[in-house]
């Protein structure tokens, strides 16, 4: 469990990301997208730093809460930085699908 700390962020992200755009498949939209990364990042962020980043054992103070608050913002917040700089380095306007850009690959277009 040396490794947590590096490995566990990077698979919270990449599940971020899956599920926003689940959310977007689902027919959300803009801002909606934006709030549901960033709660997921919350929620997932916060459950990670309680459960692996505090030895057990240990009093969850408000420093503790504060902490896994701001370590879950920040994972909600880098998932952001994620979806979007992939779908900008994949060509994706913000009214197309990622299948609509393989549609329009296809066609030449």
């Amino acid at each position: 469990m040396e490794n947590t700390w590096v490995i566990g962020p990077l698979v919270i992200n990449a599940t971020i990301v899956g599920l926003v755009n689940f959310g977007k498949a689902l027919g959300l939209k803009g801002r909606g997208l934006l709030v549901l990364a960033l709660v997921l990042g919350l929620l997932f962020g916060m459950s990670y730093y309680v459960g692996f980043m505090i030895e057990p054992g240990l009093d969850l103070g408000y420093v503790h809460f504060f902490s896994a608050a701001v370590y879950g913002v920040s994972v909600g917040l880098s998932s952001i930085g994620l979806y979007e700089g992939a779908k900008t380095i994949g060509g994706i306007s913000s009214s197309e699908t990622p299948g609509d850009k393989i549609d329009r690959d296809n066609r030449g277009g």
